[in-house]
């Protein structure tokens, strides 16, 4: 599915990529709806455990970030299903859709709320307003994360660098 989107999401192409008959397929899922709902259920699971417990603000932000970041450099997959949302939408599969963009708002939220707190407690030097340094910080993620692996940054140079663009330390 994230390769060519839930319309293209057939079971012999599914069977093909898990290396299993097609015809086994819906022994395991009723439908596609369940096939793409397990594919959501499976990336939500990976990605909420990125939420660092504590209280927000940089360290919480730096290892939100990094976790993130090395869940993207083991399954370039997830990627293209955190950007998928329209292309389910486009093949009917509405609620997905919804689904996706809840996820994918919760994540900006709590960098979102990270940032805020780290400006509150003087950690960040930038007089840009807290929502622009979240799609400064969202932004960079995003595009380290779909760069060429041959210019794909090590997570912690990638914190230094984010570091260095709202204005915070490289060590908070």
């Amino acid at each position: 599915m994230s390769e060519g989107g839930s319309h293209r999401l057939t079971a012999k192409h599914l069977g093909a990529a898990v290396g299993i008959d097609h015809s086994t397929i819906f022994r395991h899922f009723d439908d596609k709806t369940a096939i793409v709902q397990a594919a959501i259920d499976l990336f939500e699971l990976q990605l909420q455990a990125s939420f660092p417990d504590g209280d927000p603000g940089l360290p919480a932000l730096q290892a939100f970030i990094q976790h993130r970041y090395g869940l993207v450099l083991k399954q370039p997959a997830l990627v293209r299903l955190a950007f998928s949302a329209s292309s389910l939408a486009a093949a009917g599969e509405q609620a997905q859709a919804r689904r996706v963009h809840r996820i994918v708002r919760r994540s900006m939220t709590y960098i979102a709320h990270c940032l805020q707190a780290a400006v509150d407690a003087g950690e960040i030097d930038s007089p840009a307003q807290t929502q622009v340094l979240t799609w400064a910080v969202a932004g960079v993620v995003r595009g380290a994360a779909t760069a060429p692996k041959s210019r794909r940054l090590p997570p912690d140079e990638l914190w230094a660098q984010i570091c260095d663009l709202i204005g915070a330390p490289r060590h908070p």
